[in-house]
């Protein structure tokens, strides 16, 4: 029975999790929108890459529990004639040693070429615009061939420097055991400056998520920064539309096309735009389709958006177009292509964050202000009744049909608005926009040009329930024709309301707590994992202490295992996550193109397997760290060992990583002694001192933990744009409720 747990474990419930989770991830993330769509082959190479990479999350613990007991056996047979042991129940084995090995070596060199060779190769590819596939891949090919041979050449190099004295530096092995080091120490090397600004950023963003007034101001900046954002995506867009008007391809003002038009325009006629003295003949008909693309693109972006947000640059597009080359070959046609496309994502990308940080931000602020009301000395005051503006701008018997999030008193109504308009289109979380909201455009200045007012109510409904609910837990009672439902939502939102408002704050911070004293165990055992070269060898791991002592089954064993490899990894990721700059990486749901995901399959091959041999470092379980431990526990081992019998078991990941001891450079040494570079790593980001640096460089990462020097700037915009959505949102539901349409 317990064998067929362990089994159980890992083919019927961790195998089929990882495989899920891949496909989950795959629908969550790709951009699938009409035109802006991910190509097959990156969900292939993207996809392979993350399930490789979560099987070897699930595979290390199993071989760990595999290890353990082909150690207690192996014990067992010593402990009658050499080791006066009592013999020991050991559990029976789940895996095969001979699968585990091949496994993982399918899984190492899998991932390896995918991390180093093909995605690289893919990603590549991707940026090579609309030209055919085989044009596409020798443009990709060429760099990639030249950083491949370069990398040869110091494979070579390395190889014949740093080999052993026993192994010639052109034999397989020292090849191989080189390959293998050099992968390991490069993700070693950024993995301790990855993991100590987790171990301490991420009780930090913990610690402060219980502060609700700290929160309101990240998203505050959090505004500014996408309004910035928003600009300059408009601005390049505008550049691009004059750009495509020199070859005709931009007819004026025209309606803009919906998504169902636009999935059918690549396959249509493009008689509607005509390249100034260049009639379209059946043989260009990749350029037909190539500008068809670019057309259909460019109307995503409504022409109202661009004479509101442009301002000046429609009274001076004469002078643009003037400086700027016409695009009339196809290689100019497809470098225009990808900037349109990634101009376009780009601003839907940023639409969809706008939404999701505005609703979180008025959220806090409603709630910051509720629970200010209940602590005060006045009477307790319900969030329906809290708002004097509400109560200004709707009609008499309909204040409740608010939000939430639209009835307290706007505590930014002084400041003074902002010039700068949103659209109310809706982006969802799958990157398309709802159906409801099809055909109604409407600008955040207030204009609409929707006839349906309950197009209207549909989009402040999707604000609130697709975003504010989703994300925070929490949304108003909107209006309802059932009396008993309103009743029932009003009741669940009260309990929601105290949760976040006292509940949440108490939870991350015992969160937080939890979360200290389990970095502060990583942080020792990752300065530690070199004293078990001393003589004696000491152990000093809490997790290594805890495999080994505790009578744990093969599945505490997994689970143990499978905990500490998720928090390292979670740790790990965290910091690459948040170390980022925002339009070159950023994970947003149905917004991620193929070269972010291709990036993001690199990282997770690159880091995860020189993550998991590390682990293996940590609890002691490498092949020189349990014989020297057992060798000390047992000396009459010393003398066994020397007649011939069989070694000490250990992992099938450390039998395929132990070669690296060809190559003392990069073997077993670095992985003892580099460890404790974590120190600088760590004491660099609790003192702020690389996020200052990166500061210097002009990088900036918007985070929970952010520093007193992003800018009070930021922060007063972020509070003028909120004033503004606050305003805009008490407009619209105002107008609903005395049913007509908003008009400036």
């Amino acid at each position: 029975m317990q064998k067929w747990l362990s089994t159980s474990l890992f083919y019927v419930a961790e195998v089929p999790a990882a495989l899920l989770l891949t496909v989950f991830l795959l629908y969550r993330y790709p951009a699938r929108m009409p035109g802006l769509g991910t190509p097959w082959y990156v969900y292939a190479t993207v996809g392979l890459t993350w399930i490789l990479s979560f099987l070897a999350l699930i595979l290390l613990p199993a071989d760990l529990a595999e290890a353990l007991f082909r150690r207690c056996e192996y014990l067992n047979q010593l402990g009658g004639s050499v080791l006066s042991l009592r013999q020991q129940h050991c559990a029976p084995p789940s895996l095969s040693p001979a699968a585990l090995l091949a496994t993982w070596q399918v899984l190492y060199w899998t991932s390896l070429v995918l991390g180093w060779v093909l995605l690289p190769l893919v990603q590549s590819g991707i940026s090579s615009g609309y030209l055919p596939l085989r044009e596409r891949f020798r443009k990709a090919l060429r760099p990639q061939f030249i950083a491949l041979v370069t990398i040869a050449v110091v494979l070579s190099a390395v190889a014949a420097a740093v080999r052993s004295p026993t192994h010639h530096g052109l034999e397989a092995a020292t090849w191989r055991a080189t390959i293998i080091g050099l992968n390991n120490a490069f993700g070693l090397f950024l993995l301790m400056i990855f993991l100590g600004f987790g171990l301490v950023q991420v009780p930090r963003v913990l610690w402060q998520r219980g502060d609700l007034g700290r929160r309101l101001r990240y998203y505050a900046m959090r505004l500014a920064e996408l309004d910035g954002r928003r600009f300059e995506t408009l601005r390049a867009l505008h550049r691009l539309r004059a750009q495509a008007a020199l070859v005709g391809l931009v007819d004026g003002e025209e309606p803009s096309q919906t998504d169902h038009e636009l999935e059918e325009a690549p396959n249509s006629s493009v008689s509607g735009s005509i390249l100034h003295g260049r009639k379209r003949s059946a043989t260009q008909r990749q350029t037909q389709d190539l500008c068809a693309r670019i057309e259909s693109l460019l109307k995503l972006i409504p022409q109202d958006v661009f004479d509101i947000e442009a301002g000046q640059w429609n009274r001076t597009a004469e002078s643009q177009v003037a400086s700027l080359p016409a695009p009339v070959d196809q290689i100019s046609l497809c470098s225009l292509y990808g900037e349109v496309r990634n101009c376009v994502l780009e601003y839907r990308r940023t639409e969809f964050l706008w939404q999701q940080s505005c609703a979180k931000a008025l959220f806090f602020q409603d709630l910051i202000q509720w629970r200010g009301t209940r602590s005060g000395p006045k009477r307790e005051m319900p969030i329906e009744n809290s708002s004097d503006f509400t109560e200004r701008s709707l009609p008499r018997g309909r204040e409740r049909a608010t939000s939430s999030g639209d009835r307290l008193v706007d505590a930014l109504g002084d400041d003074q608005l902002m010039s700068t308009s949103f659209q109310v289109e809706l982006f969802s979380a799958d990157g398309e926009r709802p159906k409801q909201e099809q055909g109604a455009r409407a600008v955040w200045s207030g204009i609409s040009n929707s006839s349906d007012p309950r197009r209207i109510t549909e989009a402040v409904d999707q604000v609130c329930d697709g975003h504010l609910a989703t994300s925070t837990g929490h949304c108003g009672s909107w209006p309802s024709r059932d009396g008993p439902k309103i009743r029932t939502r009003g009741t669940l939102h009260g309990l929601v309301r105290y949760w976040c408002a006292y509940g949440e704050p108490v939870w991350f911070r015992a969160q937080a707590v939890i979360l200290v004293a389990v970095a502060s165990a990583v942080f020792l055992s990752e300065l530690t994992i070199w004293t078990v070269l001393l003589t004696p060898p000491r152990s000093f791991s809490l997790f290594a202490r805890a495999l080994h002592s505790l009578p744990l089954s093969p599945i505490g064993v997994q689970a143990v295992a499978l905990g500490l490899v998720c928090a390292l990894t979670s740790l790990v990721y965290f910091a690459i996550f948040h170390l980022q700059v925002y339009r070159w990486y950023e994970l947003v749901p149905g917004y991620v193109d193929g070269a972010m995901l291709c990036l993001n399959a690199t990282l997770m091959s690159r880091f995860l397997l020189p993550l998991c041999y590390h682990l293996i470092f940590l609890l002691h379980e490498n092949r020189e760290a349990v014989t020297r431990l057992l060798h000390h526990q047992y000396p009459q081992m010393i003398q066994v060992a020397a007649t011939g019998t069989p070694t000490i078991p250990v992992t099938a990941f450390e039998t395929l990583m132990g070669s690296m001891h060809i190559v003392p450079l990069f073997g077993q040494a670095f992985n003892y002694f580099y460890p404790c570079s974590l120190l600088f790593s760590v004491l660099g980001t609790y003192f702020h001192l690389w996020s200052r640096l990166m500061g210097r460089l002009g990088f900036r990462s918007f985070e929970f933990a952010e520093e007193a020097e992003s800018g009070p700037s930021y922060e007063a915009l972020g509070k003028q744009l909120m004033a503004r959505e606050r305003a805009r949102r008490h407009r619209y539901i105002a107008c609903n409720s005395m049913n007509e349409v908003c008009k400036s």
